[in-house]
């Protein structure tokens, strides 16, 4: 399983970040190999929507499950269709929100919302 979690600085110890298309990055952690990687959210700063962006970056990483503070909610329905759970974390490390997973001890993101794009354009 990879997880993807949007986070504000390149490290395990980077702490989630309160948009989930807006993070500046994202750290992914395959569950069957350990192995973490990071990805530089470029895109993060795009007008009038990051999300397309972050749907075809994270498509591309293969990603099964996401952990974030908010998301918006094309973003969330988009990747739902792929699979992809969303879980809610708030402002604790990648790694303690890692291990609360990992354990158990999150629940399903409720906080999803409009986002900055029009509702349907988010085909990738």
């Amino acid at each position: 399983m990879k997880i993807a979690l949007s986070i504000d600085s390149n490290t395990t110890s980077g702490v989630i970040s309160a948009s989930f298309s807006r993070a500046p990055y994202f750290m992914i952690y395959d569950t069957e190999t350990k192995k973490t990687d990071f990805i530089d959210n470029t895109k993060n700063a795009d007008q009038p929507g990051a999300g397309p962006r972050v749907i075809a970056m994270l498509k591309e990483a293969k990603i099964d499950t996401a952990i974030a503070e908010s998301c918006g909610e094309n973003v969330v329905m988009t990747l739902n269709n792929e699979g992809v759970v969303f879980f809610h974390a708030m402002k604790i490390s990648a790694m303690e929100a890692l291990a609360l997973f990992m354990n158990n001890q999150l629940h399903l993101l409720s906080d999803i919302h409009k986002g900055h794009q029009t509702p349907g354009t988010y085909k990738v």
